[in-house]
């Protein structure tokens, strides 16, 4: 993951290192009529990151492991 952006919140300034993880995937393109198709996709994501908080007056190690769910539409040409 590549963190970027953010606004310092509650007087904290925080900065999170980027790092890989794992994921899981899982996800199917469905038919749809004509050359249409939809595509559903879930991700579970396991990643683990130091953050450094007001430039090094703490750090601590984040765990994140978010649910990423998309759909989308296809179009065969």
């Amino acid at each position: 993951m590549i963190y970027y952006g953010g606004d310092n919140a509650n007087g904290f300034k925080v900065r999170l290192k980027d790092n890989v993880g794992e994921a899981v995937q899982g996800g199917a393109d469905l038919a749809l009529k004509g050359p249409w198709a939809l595509n559903v996709d879930v991700k579970k994501v396991f990643v683990e990151t130091d953050a450094v908080i007001n430039d090094g007056a703490l750090h601590s190690n984040v765990h994140l492991d978010p649910w990423v769910v998309s759909m989308g539409v296809g179009r065969r040409f």
